[in-house]
């Protein structure tokens, strides 16, 4: 078989980890990982000058051009060098790979809307103006619930369309003075129940309804909410009958996408928890969701239960796999979920004359989604939560700030629309394989351009159906031998050379 151009670990041990909370090498020279992009280097530079200043130890960088991903690199650090003084340890870090999974935050959301789109196409009873909760048998709502005390606090929550919570448009509010998040208060709300906390999706949910009222009229707004979305997640989960992960990974985000099933997952909330191409997230510390009275010295790791946030901030995906909800799906306006078409796919509804932006943040990570009409996308990732300043012009204007992954959105568009580049016509995405290799497994195995997959074997017991696979074998082009079944549909091509495999 002849491949050729196309147009189209384990874990590392928790020592390391643990010593990154003593001491970590300085930053000046900030790795990047991904296949390079000659033409493209000027977003290099913008990264890594942005990260140098700044200290910022792991970013992301995602360009889709005309539905190819043209530009997809890694920036930094998935583990921190460390260095210790005494007694005098070094340990080598690992390298931010292109293809890392990272923390969404509020980017969650609009997966959560195309979720919603899909599986109420498959009911003809329900639409987006159904009632959203059903509070007793035969009221017509979707999702069953039980507020804490038997009846909702607010009569009006029983009105609450599909439409309402996807839109921000179901009364809550949290910029009100004495309105915090709901879905952050665990101890608040175990301790009002007596139950263990963090108290869960449900509970919170049922606590909210049973015990707080609504701000405004619903329809109005509209006014930023995660209610919503924790909501939408378990009604997906109720008519789907499966986990709101596996759902989008059939329905939303498919391998007919080139989305393999293993770059789109449920976050997890502890460190030791983090899936193998997951970085480290850095925060201060904070108050334990847990261990409620006491801190966490990192508030990325247990200042909130992120398992419940699968709806509304919880999942962690690949710069990849964010691009490709780009180019099928309306993604939302104005850097939230407010646009009416939110989730819809575009096949069905074009995109229009506005370009569409989604953020989220989370202590220890930020990120922005960009979906331009001249059908350019782009992802940012940061793991740290943290903003460029930038100074009033006029005495006792307040200075702005604005989210490092916002800024870096804006350089980048910037960037774009100056020109002065040749955008290229390679791809960037896949699994990368040296199909040569006979070592199996190892540290690195995490199938990046810099980091490959070593040999065919290794290939098809990590790769899933769907994925898109470049093979790069040392030196150019090669002939080696392999004998085997591939049984998985996949894209197979050598971008930077021709293989001939068993020939």
């Amino acid at each position: 078989m002849k491949i050729s151009n196309h147009p189209s670990i384990t874990r590392l041990v928790a020592a390391i980890a643990a010593a990154l909370t003593i001491c970590h090498a300085a930053r000046a020279d900030i790795p990047v990982s991904g296949r390079p992009v000659p033409e493209m280097t000027a977003f290099d530079d913008l990264m890594t000058d942005f990260m140098d200043e700044r200290g910022i130890e792991a970013g992301l960088l995602g360009i889709m051009k005309d539905g190819e991903i043209v530009y997809l690199r890694g920036f930094g650090w998935l583990i921190a060098p460390v260095n210790i003084t005494f007694p005098p340890i070094d340990i080598p870090g690992v390298e931010m790979t292109e293809n890392a999974l990272v923390r969404l935050a509020s980017v969650t959301k609009p997966v959560t809307a195309a979720a919603t789109h899909r599986v109420l196409a498959d009911y003809d009873e329900f639409d987006l103006d159904s009632l959203a909760f059903s509070f007793e048998d035969g009221d017509g709502g979707v999702l069953p619930v039980n507020p804490t005390g038997g009846d909702p606090a607010d009569e009006r929550v029983r009105d609450i369309t599909i439409r309402h919570l996807m839109h921000h448009r179901g009364g809550w509010d949290r910029s009100q003075d004495d309105v915090p998040d709901w879905t952050y208060r665990e101890c608040h709300i175990a301790a009002d129940l007596d139950v263990d906390s963090p108290p869960g999706r449900e509970v919170t949910l049922n606590w909210i309804l049973g015990e707080q009222p609504l701000q405004f009229n619903l329809g109005g707004g509209p006014a930023y909410s995660n209610i919503g979305y924790l909501a939408l997640g378990l009604l997906v989960e109720h008519l789907s009958g499966q986990n709101l992960v596996t759902y989008v990974r059939q329905n939303v985000l498919t391998p007919s996408m080139h989305v393999p099933w293993r770059d789109i997952r449920r976050g997890r909330t502890f460190r030791d928890d983090a899936f193998v191409r997951e970085p480290f997230y850095r925060h201060g510390s904070g108050s334990s969701a847990f261990e409620c009275g006491s801190s966490v010295s990192n508030a990325a790791y247990g200042a909130w239960d992120h398992e419940a946030r699968v709806g509304q901030g919880g999942m962690i995906a690949t710069s990849a796999a964010m691009l490709t909800l780009a180019k099928h799906y309306h993604i939302g306006r104005g850097h939230f979920s407010y646009g009416a078409n939110t989730g819809k796919p575009r096949d069905e509804v074009p995109l229009g004359w506005q370009n569409q932006i989604h953020g989220g943040v989370l202590r220890g990570s930020n990120t922005i989604l960009y979906q331009r009409t001249d059908d350019i996308n782009v992802f940012v990732f940061f793991n740290e939560r943290d903003y460029v300043v930038i100074p009033a012009t006029n005495p006792g204007d307040d200075d702005t700030e604005i989210i490092y992954a916002e800024w870096m959105r804006g350089e980048v568009h910037d960037l774009i629309n100056a020109g002065g580049f040749d955008w290229p016509e390679t791809t960037s995405d896949g699994l990368w394989v040296r199909p040569e290799s006979t070592d199996s497994g190892g540290t690195f195995f995490r199938g990046g351009y810099h980091y490959p997959i070593n040999g065919i074997d290794d290939l098809l017991g990590y790769a899933g159906w769907g994925s898109k696979v470049r093979l790069a074998p040392r030196g150019g082009n090669r002939d080696f031998d392999w004998t085997g079944e591939i049984s998985s549909r996949m894209v197979i091509d050598a971008p930077e050379g021709t293989v001939f495999i068993g020939r």
